[in-house]
C-alpha cells in the first residue's frame, strides 16, 4: 500500500496552493511515483480546471489567399474587420506629418504619392475617418463604403450651402 503525497493545506484545510512553486513540486513528486496519471488524475490531485484540448474550427482567411502574407499585412493595417486602402496624392513624408500612427500604414509609391492601408470596425467609421484626412486621395477599395463617404459628403455640402458666407 502507498501513501498519497500530501500537499500543503490551503484555506478550509483543503489540499492544494496557488503557490506555483508548491504546486511544481507537488506535480514532480506525483510524477516519480511508479504510476502514469492521465491529466485529468493530475489536475484533480493538483486541484487546479483540467484543459480539455478543445480547439477552435479552422475558418476561412477574408480577401487573402495566402495565410502568411494576411498575417503579415494583418497588424499592419490595424485591428479592424474592416478595411480600405488609399492612394494620397502627396509624399510620404508630407502624409505622415499630419497622420496619428494609429489610422493605419502608409507605404511609398513614388515621389509624389503613397499608399495609406487602414481598418477599423465599421463602415460608418472607416468612411469617417478617410473623409477627414487633410490630403487628397483616391480610393481603391473596398466599394461599400462609397455610400457612407457620399452620406457623409452630402451632409458637408448641406450645411455649407445653408450657411452664410464671409460677404454677409
Amino acid at each position: 500500500m502507498r501513501a498519497e503525497p500530501e500537499g500543503p493545506r490551503g484555506p478550509g484545510g483543503t489540499r492544494g496552493t496557488r503557490d506555483p512553486a508548491a504546486r511544481l513540486l507537488q506535480l514532480l513528486s506525483l510524477l516519480q511515483a511508479p504510476r502514469d496519471w492521465t491529466g485529468a488524475e493530475l489536475a484533480e490531485r493538483l486541484e487546479v480546471t483540467p484543459r480539455t484540448g478543445a480547439r477552435v474550427p479552422a475558418r476561412e482567411l477574408p480577401d487573402r489567399q495566402d495565410a502568411a502574407a494576411y498575417v503579415a499585412d494583418a497588424p499592419a493595417a490595424g485591428p479592424g474587420t474592416c478595411r480600405a486602402e488609399l492612394i494620397i496624392h502627396a509624399p510620404i513624408e508630407r502624409a505622415a506629418e499630419g497622420m496619428p500612427a494609429s489610422l493605419g500604414v502608409l507605404e511609398r509609391l513614388d515621389e509624389d504619392r503613397c499608399r495609406l492601408r487602414t481598418a477599423v470596425d465599421s463602415p460608418e467609421y472607416l468612411a469617417l475617418r478617410i473623409a477627414t484626412l487633410h490630403l487628397d486621395y483616391t480610393l481603391l477599395g473596398p466599394s461599400g463604403i462609397v455610400p457612407h463617404l457620399r452620406r457623409i459628403a452630402e451632409r458637408a455640402l448641406g450645411a455649407i450651402q445653408s450657411a452664410p458666407g464671409p460677404d454677409s
